[in-house]
């Protein structure tokens, strides 16, 4: 029985080890960690709150009005999964990312293997889809991204200001159709407006 105790905490100590590190890799902010229900219904997001729970096995997109708690909501379920499953995960910052990955392929660095992870990851967070203009160079990283997503049925999650339909106005004629409608067969019916 004492084998058996001395075993089971050793396990705990593992998937403790696993959790840390899983959660060190989702690049999630540690504020959005501890959001919950009481600090969704101060900001009015208590109803993306459950209707992202309802949704958590599913691809989603989620747009509306700045400062409705869209990216504190769908990062903390994001962490809730983590912690719940402890499945590969990351939350980026749309605009953020592409200007870090572009920085490093100005710089001669490789980007694949970084590339390969988003490829393969359970779940993308998408945060501020459209908030900036893009160039073609991040465009075309965000399409073979989504794209790749899209053909393997991984999990993604997208938040953005703009509706599906206004999104397409901020991206360029040549990748913008082809990103938007691969979002659009990822997320189906799984859209939320946040107002």
């Amino acid at each position: 029985q004492r084998q058996m105790c001395i075993r089971d905490r050793v396990r705990e100590d593992e998937l403790s080890d696993i959790f840390v590190n899983l959660k060190e890799k989702s690049l999630l902010p540690p504020e959005y960690c501890t959001w919950d229900a009481v600090a969704a219904q101060q900001v009015g997001s208590d109803t993306t709150l459950e209707w992202m729970r309802s949704h958590a096995k599913k691809s989603v997109y989620i747009y509306g009005i700045h400062g409705k708690g869209k990216t504190h909501t769908v990062a903390y379920c994001a962490f809730k999964i983590l912690e719940q499953r402890r499945v590969p995960m990351i939350y980026l910052n749309l605009g953020k990312w592409l200007s870090e990955m572009m920085g490093k392929k100005i710089a001669h660095a490789s980007v694949d293997a970084e590339l390969n992870r988003l490829y393969s990851l359970d779940l993308v967070v998408f945060d501020d889809v459209g908030k900036e203009k893009l160039t073609e160079s991040k465009l075309e990283m965000l399409y073979n991204v989504i794209d790749m997503r899209e053909r393997q049925r991984k999990q993604t999650w997208f938040t953005s200001n703009l509706s599906i339909d206004n999104l397409s106005t901020r991206l360029d004629e040549n990748f913008g159709p082809a990103i938007v409608e691969r979002i659009r067969r990822m997320v189906a019916d799984n859209i939320c407006f946040v107002g």
